[in-house]
């Protein structure tokens, strides 16, 4: 399955990432580029590391992929 999702951004986006792969069931989950789905100013580490530890990572473990 491949969806494209050229709206959302953030937490919206990874609420949507998190349906479609309960959804889904996909064996991998690519998201490219990145940049595109933070929805802020990439070059600060709190940002980054707020999408990447407490918004993605949550759905890894939920998913099983840790």
């Amino acid at each position: 399955v491949i969806v494209t999702e050229p709206v959302t951004t953030g937490e919206e986006f990874t609420e949507a990432v998190r349906h479609l792969i309960g959804a889904h069931k996909p064996d991998l989950v690519w998201l490219d580029p990145l940049l595109s789905f933070i929805g802020d100013d990439i070059s600060k580490q709190d940002v980054c590391s707020y999408f990447l530890r407490n918004l993605l990572n949550p759905i890894a473990f939920e998913a099983g992929v840790t």
